[in-house]
């Protein structure tokens, strides 16, 4: 299985809105490369003062595949670049993109 995780870093004045992200954003890509999708995850990165961390980033959200070659298909499809044209309307800040090989 393959993970593509896209990570939004954490900066003063970073916005990221969860709830479009989660809702209107997911339900677009799912709606578009359900086939090609094992599952769509979100994670809320948490600071804890108490304890003196700070989240280094303030929102990851993770596609899951069943082969790389699904990830490419996506990757290929023009609606992907729609898709990252969307990040307007729930961030802004620059993504980190990170993929791995799930074991």
């Amino acid at each position: 299985m393959i993970k593509f995780s896209v990570y939004y870093p954490n900066s003063e004045g970073a916005k990221f809105d969860a709830k479009y992200y989660c809702g209107t954003h997911f339900s677009m890509v799912k709606a578009h490369f359900g086939s090609l999708l094992e599952n769509v995850t979100f994670e809320e990165p948490l600071s804890d003062e108490k304890l003196g961390v700070q989240a280094k980033y303030i929102g990851i959200g993770n596609m899951y595949f069943r082969t790389y070659e699904d990830l490419e298909k996506l990757m290929a499809d023009p609606f992907a670049v729609e898709m990252q044209k969307d990040a307007v309307n729930y961030t802004n800040v620059v993504p980190e993109v990170v993929i791995t090989r799930l074991s």
